[in-house]
């Protein structure tokens, strides 16, 4: 009865959860330079994509943050327009950009940080810096002020190999907002998150060319894929967009069995590549 049960709340889940998919994170989990790397997304952002800053000294990523550690860095005076955070992202297949984060000034008693800064991105390593709309943020020294919430980006960010994000200082000013930085000025980001939707056009041109069954399906028995088009691979990602299963298929006939037995109850995405499209399906389960 308990799996029953468990089934409900899953499909219940399922249809009131946001859809997005997380593209990429920094959550700074272990407080060492591995921080520096993505810790989930999805292949070609985790464990790949690196946070920087960028004119200031090497980020030490063993500070407090907002939950847990946070990425830090000193050196921030005179660091208008030149000195900043920044992030690279693929959103290959995806729309609907949003980003969040979280940042601090130091202690406007001790070594104030900077205050001032805005959100800019720029397409590959050539392209320009162009503001984000809305992208204005003043950072004080607490992690509530500077929170930016699934703000949406540009669509120039959507479904592009290389996203460079930027939050760069506007102003030299301080948070005590009396003096500017200092040398010892201290500045931390934390919970850095990007998501996106699927291509919706992808989804619907594709709706009826996967079948899978059973969904829910019993942990350890075998998921079966009808395909009706040809498919480079199979992902399977869990609700965090950590990666948990992947095969590469090589010539395979129109019926394709996934073997489930690594997975705990629960719910995942399932993304197909097929013939460069990614594909997205929820499974379950339990």
């Amino acid at each position: 009865m308990k799996k029953y049960y468990l089934i409900i709340v899953l499909i219940c889940l399922a249809q009131v959860i946001d859809a997005q998919t997380l593209l990429a994170k920094w959550s700074i989990p272990t407080g060492t330079f591995a921080d520096s790397l993505a810790d989930g997304g999805i292949t070609g952002n985790i464990s790949t994509k690196v946070l920087k800053a960028v004119g200031t000294t090497v980020i030490d990523f063993n500070k407090n943050g907002y939950a847990g550690k946070a990425a830090q860095a000193t050196q921030w005076d005179n660091g208008n327009g030149a000195k900043y955070w920044q992030i690279e992202v693929t959103t290959t297949g995806y729309t609907n950009i949003k980003l969040s984060s979280r940042q601090q000034s130091g202690n406007p008693l001790t070594n104030p940080g900077p205050r001032d800064f805005k959100l800019q991105y720029k397409l590959g390593t050539a392209g320009t810096w162009t503001d984000v709309p809305s992208g204005t943020i003043q950072v004080l020294n607490e992690w509530t002020t500077s929170y930016v919430n699934n703000l949406v980006l540009p669509a120039a960010c959507e479904n592009v190999t290389s996203v460079f994000i930027r939050w760069v200082m506007t102003s030299n000013m301080s948070d005590d907002n009396t003096n500017d930085v200092l040398l010892t000025g201290t500045s931390k980001i934390d919970d850095i998150l990007v998501y996106g939707d699927v291509s919706a056009g992808i989804q619907q041109e594709n709706v009826n060319l996967f079948n899978i069954y059973p969904n829910p399906v019993i942990a350890g028995n075998a998921i079966n894929l009808s395909i009706e088009m040809p498919l480079k691979s199979v992902e399977i990602f869990d609700i965090t967009g950590k990666s948990v299963l992947f095969n590469d298929i090589q010539n395979i006939d129109n019926n394709l069995m996934i073997d489930t037995r690594s997975l705990k109850p629960g719910m995942y995405f399932m993304k197909f590549n097929s013939e460069g499209k990614i594909i997205s399906k929820k499974i379950i389960v339990y």
